[in-house]
């Protein structure tokens, strides 16, 4: 895996993390604890925004919202087995930037 990637996932993951820690706290965990969200500014509005176009978070009709524990769930585990890939790349050159020197220096 390219590092950019990496570094977008975990990006990502982190924004995400605010208003899924914020609901889950507030144990909004689905449609009837539902709560109302009112972000206090633009930064906390676009996670909003991003988390409910990706599914973490669900918006009832009344406009409370909720965290989609399975998709935070999914998401989560997606992002482990990226890191584990990322890591295996990196040993993967690791161990062919290992195996020219040793032919190099024959």
């Amino acid at each position: 895996m390219n590092a950019a990637i990496h570094v977008a996932l975990m990006a990502a993951h982190k924004a995400d993390k605010g208003i899924v820690e914020r609901l889950t706290d507030a144990k909004a965990v689905d449609p009837s604890s539902a709560i109302m969200h009112e972000p206090s500014n633009v930064a906390e509005q676009a996670q909003l925004d991003e988390a409910l176009g990706l599914g973490l978070v669900l918006r009832r009709a009344d406009g409370r919202i909720f965290l989609n524990q399975r998709a935070v769930r999914e998401r989560n585990e997606g992002i482990g087995y990226g890191l584990l890939l990322g890591l295996l790349a990196l040993g993967s050159v690791a161990a062919s930037v290992a195996a020219l020197v040793m032919f190099a220096t024959g």
